[in-house]
């Protein structure tokens, strides 16, 4: 109810988003991996059609109980409007829904192959620095 006071940052409201997409992906792919066969793209409009849902809840509660849950108010003044408030929130989500991915490891691919790259170089520069700074005992 913070965000809905008036009493959060501007921007709370889309970090909401972004985190409950990285969230949602989870625990949506953790359901899909032990009972299908798992598609990124299946878990992604999973997570859309959940901020679907919460957005109609949105809608409906300003629509007929007045709770003003869509659009940033400050001072009753719209500084975002009810359709701009939506269409940033479900945008949100989808971003958390991709960083998701982009950071899940895979059982059978640890890490993506830019990472294993990187590591490797970061590995070999490492033991470069430490043989060359070893001094010879006499």
């Amino acid at each position: 109810m913070l965000i809905y006071s008036g009493l959060a940052p501007p921007f709370f409201d889309k970090f909401i988003h972004l985190t409950m997409g990285i969230i949602l992906s989870s625990i949506v792919y953790e359901y899909y991996k032990n009972n299908l066969k798992l598609k990124k793209s299946m878990v992604f409009l999973t997570v859309m059609g959940l901020f679907v849902v919460w957005e109609i809840y949105e809608f409906l509660g300003d629509s007929f109980f007045g709770f003003q849950m869509q659009g940033l108010i400050r001072n009753g003044i719209f500084l975002q409007s009810p359709i701009q408030d939506t269409m940033f929130d479900l945008i949100f989500g989808a971003l958390g829904s991709i960083l998701f991915f982009i950071c899940k490891r895979d059982q059978k691919n640890p890490a993506p192959q830019n990472i294993k790259k990187f590591g490797r170089g970061f590995k070999k520069l490492y033991y470069f620095s430490v043989n060359s700074l070893k001094f010879k005992e006499e």
